[in-house]
């Protein structure tokens, strides 16, 4: 049988430049939502959201 994790840690940030401006992102579904994504393991909450940040932006 298959094992499922009992819960899923996510994250989801605000990352604003200079000017005052806020990075949204389109999803699939056609909504504008911050930054985030589900932490993967090992990982430190900061370190998930830098790396979910980045991978829509190609960073």
């Amino acid at each position: 049988m298959k094992r499922f994790p009992t819960h899923i840690v996510a994250v989801a940030g605000i990352v604003e430049n200079d000017k005052g401006e806020v990075l949204l992102i389109k999803n699939l579904y056609g909504e504008w939502v911050w930054t985030g994504g589900q932490v993967e393991n090992g990982e430190t909450l900061f370190e998930a959201l830098k790396a979910r940040g980045a991978e829509p932006l190609r960073l």
